[in-house]
């Protein structure tokens, strides 16, 4: 079945047209894809940035922790020196233990934060692989957008030599 010249002249200018379309749209898709990928980057930044933060809290509560210890300690030479004391030294005993008490509160209260922010950088290390690997994909979608772009506008050029060859 033959198809006279306008006809296919028709049919080209469509084929052009829709790949002009197409062409749009993966332009459209690629640039999505790059603003997914800067969205992703800041994302791995932020999340870099908050484990930074945990690490310098964690740090503090390492201090705090010495701290308790340190004052741990020092109502347990003051019970001792209560001790010696007899019974003038009751009212400091009983002093040094609510000391002792607070401190063991800090302690806990320290490695129980400790925990969590602990808990949080492995999350935010999941976080960042996640996101870093959603990185990789836009990127992959980001270059099948080019290559397909370079088949369309072979496919474009292809017909408009092929109409330019009919008329």
């Amino acid at each position: 079945m033959a198809i006279d010249n306008e006809a296919q002249s028709i049919l080209v200018k469509d084929i052009a047209s829709y790949a002009d379309a197409a062409f749009d749209e993966t332009t459209s898709l690629g640039r999505s894809a790059a603003k997914f990928n800067e969205v992703g980057q800041e994302s791995v930044k932020q999340a870099k940035l908050l484990a930074e933060k945990n690490a310098e809290t964690i740090k503090a509560l390492g201090i705090i922790a010495e701290i308790a210890e340190e004052t741990n300690l020092l109502s347990l030479n003051a019970s001792i020196e209560a001790a010696r004391a007899g019974e003038q030294g009751r009212g400091f005993a009983v002093v040094a233990e609510e000391v002792r008490k607070l401190a063991e509160q800090s302690r806990n209260a320290t490695e129980s934060i400790k925990k969590t922010l602990n808990e949080m950088n492995k999350a935010v290390t999941d976080i960042t692989a996640s996101i870093n690997a959603i990185e990789a994909m836009g990127r992959e979608q980001a270059g099948a957008a080019e290559r397909i772009n370079a088949s369309l506008t072979k496919v474009v050029d292809t017909s408009k030599e092929l109409k330019a060859s009919m008329e």
